[in-house]
């Protein structure tokens, strides 16, 4: 009876290794096909959170498997598809489908035309306030700039000097009051 308990122990034991290598490649599959995936959507332009709904895995041979799964990339839903190799690390056959969430409706479209005729409107209205002048973000150089000492700067162009980045009036008047 010993020798019966002692040898079905013995068996459990030696098929477990077998179970858990089998379970740890499925989980290393899952993991570096849902990547795989991950990337392909970021490298067609779907950069929102990514959350995966549902993997499954198969073992299609020796050290390969073989997941499929689905998720949701923002309004998007996508499924993907993989094969990946435990001995190699390898990924291939990545295969991912996106179907757009949610189709914009008329409301949709004819509130982003009102919005934009609104925001249209206050940016007129503002322009007319200034006097017709739009903000003008072209650069302009400043021209020979002096610098007398440490952390001052002295701009010839409008004959005034900074000291670290503040207006000094005691070196503009010191470095232009002579009108250079």
């Amino acid at each position: 009876m010993r020798r019966l308990i002692f040898s079905a122990t013995l068996a459990a034991v030696m098929a477990l290794p077998a179970s858990v290598a089998l379970a740890n490649g499925a989980s290393e599959a899952t993991r570096f096909c849902q990547g795989a995936a991950l990337n392909e959507l970021e490298r067609r332009g779907h950069y929102a959170e990514t959350r995966f709904n549902k993997s499954s895995v198969k073992k299609i041979a020796n050290h390969s498997f073989s997941v499929t799964g689905a998720g949701r990339s923002g309004q998007d839903k996508f499924s993907f598809s993989c094969r990946y190799n435990t001995s190699s690390g390898r990924t291939d056959h990545v295969n991912v489908k996106v179907s757009a969430g949610r189709k914009a409706s008329a409301g949709d479209v004819a509130g982003a035309i009102i919005g934009a005729a609104i925001a249209g409107a206050i940016i007129d209205s503002v322009n007319r306030k200034n006097g017709g002048n739009s903000y003008d973000n072209s650069y302009t150089s400043p021209g020979r700039i002096d610098y007398p000492e440490p952390g001052v700067e002295c701009y010839a162009a409008q004959s005034a000097c900074y000291r670290n980045g503040n207006f000094d009036p005691r070196y503009t008047r010191q470095y232009y009051a002579d009108g250079e």
